[in-house]
């Protein structure tokens, strides 16, 4: 593979999973249990057997992606979002297993940072990357391997979004065809969204905010492409809606799926 390839890897509380494109996903992993990487946060409650899965299978798929001899970088993206030291293990074992040649946590400020980089040989574009975590929904622009944390957008996760309710199908009916959508004036970011539809306003407010920051710091390359990943990913409405929505903001082009 190409030097300059990118790669990315997610590793939610749900699901894992290696992609380059939306046509090569190279594999994709749900966990039989959910939040079983969440048990690495070592909470009290947390079991010494619970840590013990976690961590085996968060090895597991990092062997998995050795076994692709990538050359090129790797984004990683990981949950739980409050636990650096998580982020730091992942980017340890990358580099024992000789994938990651600058293994450099980012989370060593005071304020826990929930997406790490692992950059391997070579450099490359960028991409904005919209997570669809079950636990948080973060949205993120990434130049040439370095997460621009001061332009992370978040909402919150897929979990807190009830089900029956407004479906995204329907919800993408009335967007793609204009209808008002009855958006709340009150909402913020960091409540818990009471329905899809406030979901939907805060991940279309996310991509704008990240958007016009990249505008702000004159950094183009950042813009052009986005990135989808997540368990949410695999929701039909909801892929049309973010499409939708991508294509509405004016400095995004493509749209990869994972």
């Amino acid at each position: 593979m190409d030097s300059n390839d990118t790669f990315f890897l997610s590793i939610g509380a749900h699901t894992t999973r290696l992609w380059k494109s939306e046509a090569q996903v190279l594999f994709s992993h749900v966990a039989p249990t959910p939040k079983t990487v969440s048990a690495l946060k070592c909470n009290k409650d947390t079991t010494t057997g619970a840590r013990t899965e976690g961590l085996c299978r968060f090895l597991l798929s990092l062997w998995r992606v050795h076994l692709f001899h990538l050359a090129g970088r790797v984004l990683l993206l990981v949950d739980p979002d409050d636990h650096p030291q998580f982020g730091r293990l992942c980017l340890r074992v990358l580099a024992a297993l000789g994938l990651s040649q600058f293994p450099r946590a980012l989370a060593v400020t005071a304020t826990p940072f929930p997406l790490f980089a692992a950059r391997l040989h070579g450099t490359s574009g960028a991409t904005v990357v919209v997570d669809l975590g079950h636990i948080c929904t973060r949205v993120v622009p990434i130049a040439h391997g370095i997460i621009l944390s001061n332009s992370i957008a978040y909402c919150a996760g897929l979990g807190t979004v009830p089900f029956p309710g407004t479906s995204f199908e329907e919800l993408f009916r009335r967007f793609s065809t204009n209808q008002p959508l009855d958006l709340p004036e009150d909402h913020t970011k960091t409540e818990l969204v009471p329905s899809a539809l406030d979901y939907l306003f805060a991940l279309e407010e996310s991509l704008h905010e990240v958007s016009a920051w990249c505008r702000q710091n004159y950094l183009a390359s950042c813009v052009g492409v986005v990135t989808v990943c997540g368990g949410g990913s695999d929701i039909p409405g909801l892929r049309h809606l973010i499409y939708a929505i991508v294509q509405k903001c004016e400095t995004f082009g493509r749209v990869y799926w994972s």
